[in-house]
């Protein structure tokens, strides 16, 4: 979560006139995150969060993931759900952008601790186990392939994290197929720790389903992996590392491919992320950011140091997937 766009109470009162939630009392800025803007806010009868999506495929978003969302909440997944306005509608407008409305759930970001781990890697398994079979419209917004599209539209090709990304043979599109044939149904692909909230110990709450889709589970675990096993320098936590596999693979052991796919799905998923921080450092460079409420763009190069992590063998020997 972050913020791009400014709000006043004033900008949002005429939404939440299409709401039966009771009046507007305060508006808050969110400032964690990259991605979209978001305020939380309190009415007469609760707090509530509204985010602004900056990206059109997120906004796209919108015409399957409230229906997913609510199908989770009705298999006993604790996830954010967005609420409907009086007439049916989840999508509203700021000016062109799209805005929606989510119920504000309580608890603490995850902490990159082994106990916290072990729980947020079981929440994701039953995430996956819960949306087996769910007919996604879409592929996961993290896939290789999208990541590969945003690549070709970089103009900062002589930066260092950007010849890393394309020296790396589990990057290239001929090396794709073979995610395609593991067990796949919708997976979240924005499982880290400040999208998993806790509350005394346990998960209260999953956030921001907004680059989900269908793709391979392994590929969301693997994504997951490289967000809470390293710190925010790159450095391997192996406690924690070992935590979220376990507390994972407890709950949905992998397959055998699965597990012989790692390594490369891990290497993926650190490309993938790299194109996504190198995209958001030219956008912070053009200025695409309010400067009071966003934490500014994170640096590929600790995701180049994760990737390094993973093309050593003996660092894969010793993960044992």
């Amino acid at each position: 979560m972050a913020v791009y766009t400014k709000l006043t109470l004033d900008d949002l009162t005429p939404i939440l006139e299409r709401y039966d939630i009771g009046e507007p009392l305060s508006l808050t800025p969110i400032a964690e995150g990259t991605a979209n803007t978001n305020y939380m806010f309190a009415t007469t009868t609760g707090r509530y969060v509204c985010t602004l999506f900056e990206r059109p495929e997120e906004a796209a978003q919108m015409s399957w993931l409230p229906q997913f969302l609510e199908y989770l909440n009705n298999k006993g997944q604790n996830v954010i759900t967005y609420l409907p306005d009086t007439t049916g509608s989840f999508v509203q407008y700021i000016g062109k952008k799209v805005c929606v409305i989510s119920y504000y759930l309580r608890g603490e970001h995850g902490k990159q601790t082994a106990k916290h781990a072990e729980k947020a890697g079981a929440t994701l398994a039953n995430l996956h186990i819960a949306s087996e079979g769910y007919a996604a419209p879409v592929a996961q917004a993290w896939a290789a392939e999208a990541h590969q599209a945003f690549a070709k539209k970089l103009t900062c090709t002589e930066h260092p994290m950007y010849k890393k990304l394309y020296a790396e043979p589990a990057w290239q599109v001929s090396n794709q197929e073979s995610r395609l044939n593991l067990p796949q149904g919708v997976t979240h692909a924005d499982f880290f720790p400040d999208n998993v909230l806790f509350e005394g110990g346990y998960v209260s709450g999953v956030i921001d389903f907004n680059l989900a889709g269908l793709d391979a589970f392994a590929y969301d675990l693997a994504m997951a992996l490289t967000a809470w096993g390293f710190d925010k320098d790159g450095n391997h936590l192996p406690a924690v590392f070992k935590g979220f596999y376990k507390g994972y693979t407890n709950v949905r052991p992998l397959t055998a491919k699965e597990a012989a796919a790692m390594p490369e799905l891990c290497r993926r998923a650190c490309c993938a992320i790299m194109t996504m921080r190198l995209q958001c450092l030219e956008q912070d460079a053009d200025g695409e950011h309010n400067e009071d409420h966003h934490e500014g763009p994170r640096p590929p190069e600790a995701y180049g140091k994760r990737l390094e992590f993973f093309q050593d063998d003996k660092n894969i020997k010793e993960l044992n997937f």
